[in-house]
């Protein structure tokens, strides 16, 4: 299970924030208890409890608050391109649509509309021909990069 959780962990997310926590569990209590409680149909439930261990995906909903983080991060491996780093935190929290760090607000809340807002009239005035893809809010993205991280467990535990 380790080698599928070091592969899993190489999923590719945006601006590599990777919103996505794993929860390994392999108590037999906790699988029980979670197979008693979440888990609909008898098939279900004795899967659960009958795995070695279960992977629960949890997504953060407020991923610019490791931009700073993964900023240094990248910043002290020298890998990107100063051109790069000079615009990931604007361009990461715009794009996940929280945007605080482009908030005139005081802290009173995130511009999370007003990004939606942007991103959704710049979509339409490039696309007169054919539409673009729809912008997502941060739930929509946190939710996606989990499932491409569940997608790459799967792929990574049947390999």
């Amino acid at each position: 299970w380790r080698d599928v959780l070091r592969l899993t962990l190489t999923s590719p997310s945006g601006f590599n924030l990777q919103p996505t926590h794993i929860i390994l569990l392999r108590s037999p209590a906790i699988k029980s208890t979670l197979s008693k409680n979440a888990m609909l149909g008898f098939g279900n439930q004795y899967r659960t409890v009958d795995a070695s261990a279960i992977a629960v995906f949890c997504t953060d909903l407020e991923p610019t608050k490791r931009i700073d983080r993964i900023f240094e991060m990248e910043r002290q491996s020298g890998m990107r391109e100063d051109g790069y780093l000079a615009v990931l935190r604007v361009a990461a929290s715009f794009l996940t649509g929280e945007s605080n760090t482009l908030s005139n607000n005081g802290g009173r809340g995130s511009s999370t509309h007003l990004s939606s807002f942007f991103k959704q009239t710049f979509t339409k005035a490039l696309s007169p021909v054919q539409p673009m893809p729809t912008m997502e809010n941060v739930e929509s993205w946190s939710y996606k990069n989990a499932g491409i991280m569940a997608q790459m467990y799967t792929l990574a535990a049947t390999a």
